[in-house]
C-alpha cells in the first residue's frame, strides 16, 4: 500500500530524480521496485544505473507559453 505516493513507470518513460539531475529514460522495471535508467552526459557518454522507484518522478517539460505583461 505504500506505493500510492510513487509514480508508476514503464519502459521508455522519461524521468528525473526528485532531487534533480539529468533527464533519464526508463529501460526496465525490476521486481523489487528498482528502475534501470539510462542517460547521457554533455559529452554524449552513456550512463546506466538502478534507482528506487520512490526516488524518481516523471519528467514534465517546462511549459512554454506567451506571457502578457
Amino acid at each position: 500500500k505504500g506505493s500510492d505516493m510513487t509514480d508508476t513507470f514503464n519502459a521508455g518513460d522519461v524521468v528525473v530524480l526528485k532531487s534533480g539531475g539529468p533527464t533519464m529514460t526508463v529501460d526496465k522495471i525490476l521486481d523489487d521496485d528498482q528502475v534501470l535508467c539510462t542517460w547521457f552526459d554533455k559529452n554524449k557518454k552513456r550512463f546506466s544505473e538502478l534507482f528506487g522507484s520512490a526516488t524518481l518522478k516523471k519528467y514534465s517539460p517546462p511549459k512554454v507559453g506567451i506571457s502578457v505583461v
